[in-house]
Order: C-alpha cells, then sequence, then structure tokens
C-alpha cells in the first residue's frame, strides 16, 4: 500500500525508502527518504477524524492568516 501511495507523489519505488516515524497512537506516519528530499507523510485515522478534508482546509487557513499577518513567522 505505502508504495502505490509513494507513486502516486511521483517518487520511484527503488529510490524512497519509508520508514515509521514517531510512534502516534491515532495516525499513522512516515518519513520519506527519496535521494535529497525528505517528507512527512502521514495516515489520518477516519475513524476519529470524521472529515480528514476538513484538516487540509484548516491548516490552509492558518497558513494565509500566518503569511498576511505575520509574515516572519516560521
Amino acid at each position: 500500500m505505502l508504495q502505490n501511495i509513494l507513486k502516486s507523489y511521483g517518487l520511484q519505488k527503488n529510490l524512497a525508502k519509508a520508514k515509521p516515524f514517531g510512534t502516534g497512537l491515532i495516525n499513522n506516519t512516515w518519513v520519506v527518504n527519496s535521494g535529497l528530499k525528505k517528507f512527512i507523510l502521514q495516515r489520518i485515522n477516519q475513524n476519529i477524524f470524521k472529515n480528514p478534508t476538513d484538516i487540509a482546509g484548516n491548516i490552509k487557513s492558518i497558513g494565509d492568516f500566518l503569511s498576511k499577518h505575520h509574515p516572519d513567522y516560521l
């Protein structure tokens, strides 16, 4: 399953390596190394978060607010 997900992000199976990251109790998280790039990939537990697309919307809203009101915030 994880290899199919990596492929959907354009990462080649033989170049991308994913390892579990952290010890989350609700979601699963992996760190993905692909050449010089490193990513965090997370599976959202839909039994807990009934509308996972709302999470992305909230993150975007927070990012937009920070960009506008606190542009130096990392």
